[in-house]
């Protein structure tokens, strides 16, 4: 009888021992293993963009970028009026003719702005390019300038910046 009274269970702890200290490693384990596993979870129900967005950084060209695309909306609708008008050997209707020459207002206004503010990144110095280009008439690859004139390290350069890649 003394015997069964001195005898303790194997998972039996001593009187002063902190509960935690008993099943410390395994406990820990599960412990990490849950947090390994919710992490996991949250990152399979985000998307991507989510899980790379820390803190929305803004454009410092998004004015210059807005402006440009307004230039080329306006340089579409301009082509888009005059485009009747390139085979015949007749003068567009005065309407058409007014709208025109408010397209080209428009479209003057947009480049002096562009021009005026400081392209501080890759898209910016692109979308420069492309209005220097379209305003010489030299958005087509095919046409070249001569060589010697100065719109043609123009052309040169403005070609560089928009095949260049980030």
């Amino acid at each position: 009888m003394i015997d069964r009274l001195n005898t303790t269970p194997s998972n039996a702890r001593p009187v002063n021992a902190p509960a935690h200290s008993v099943h410390g490693r395994r406990d820990t384990f599960a412990a990490l293993g849950a947090t390994v596993l919710a992490g996991i979870a949250v990152a399979g129900f985000c998307r991507p963009e989510m899980l790379a967005q820390t803190a929305h950084v803004p454009n410092p060209d998004a004015l210059l970028l807005q402006l440009v695309a307004q230039l080329r909306t306006s340089v579409e609708r301009f082509h888009d009026l005059c485009a009747p008008y390139y085979d015949l050997t007749e003068e567009p209707l005065v309407e058409v003719n007014a709208e025109i020459a408010q397209v080209v207002a428009i479209n003057r206004d947009l480049r002096i702005k562009a021009a005026n503010i400081p392209a501080h990144s890759l898209s910016g110095r692109k979308a420069k390019a492309w209005a220097l280009l379209e305003e010489w008439g030299l958005e087509d690859a095919a046409e070249v300038p001569e060589e010697g004139d100065t719109s043609h390290l123009l052309w040169s350069l403005s070609r560089d910046v928009l095949a260049e890649n980030a």
